[in-house]
């Protein structure tokens, strides 16, 4: 992501979706990683031109505690 705020246009739309197994880690670290990346580099997500997501493929009930 090195200099991209400079390269990114306004008319051009981005979906980036981790996924991982059961969206509880992994893919979750990543979207919030990846949302702290762009707003460091000043990259607003609110215009809605790029999101960013995180997904899981199975279905995990809650922990019985």
């Amino acid at each position: 992501m090195r200099g991209c705020s400079q390269h990114l246009r306004r008319d051009v739309v981005m979906q980036i979706m981790y996924v991982c197994t059961g969206n509880q880690c992994r893919s979750v670290m990543a979207e919030y990683y990846t949302r702290a990346k762009f707003a460091d580099r000043g990259i607003g997500l609110q215009s809605g031109n790029i999101t960013v997501r995180s997904a899981g493929t199975l279905h995990y009930p809650p922990h019985p505690r």
